[in-house]
């Protein structure tokens, strides 16, 4: 188990912390709609929701492997309005090995939420979610 999955709980739950990331390259990242180049099976790596609690529509994010036990960025989502899901997101979930890490702002900038696997309630950021990253 990743320690910053054991220590994504508390983080969130205070909140997230307002910082400025260093934009990312996206890679490898795959919403609903949109299809794998390689012609693998897609793998679900996270949902998106926009109820409280899991609740409501929901954005799945699917890539070619989903994630391994390392602490890498796995891929990422630079401008969650391409998906149609742009300040939507009130919770959300990491499966196959995925953390999530959520963005106010489009190329990882603005508030940013603590790694985590399951936030049943984004607090700050209820929303306001612009981008996301997967590891």
């Amino acid at each position: 188990m990743r320690i910053r999955t054991a220590l994504a709980g508390i983080a969130l739950a205070g909140a997230a912390v307002l910082s400025a990331a260093l934009p990312a390259q996206a890679t490898g990242s795959a919403a609903e709609g949109h299809s794998s180049t390689t012609g693998t099976a897609q793998v679900l790596s996270a949902r998106l929701y926009d109820g409280l609690n899991y609740g409501g529509a929901s954005l799945p994010v699917y890539d070619d492997t989903g994630c391994d036990t390392d602490v890498s960025l796995e891929h990422s989502i630079p401008n969650l309005a391409t998906s149609g899901f742009d300040n939507l997101t009130s919770s959300a979930r990491g499966y196959a090995n995925c953390d999530v890490k959520l963005f106010e702002h489009i190329n990882y900038q603005g508030i940013q939420s603590a790694w985590f696997t399951e936030s049943p309630d984004l607090g700050v950021l209820s929303n306001k979610v612009t981008s996301a990253q997967f590891s």
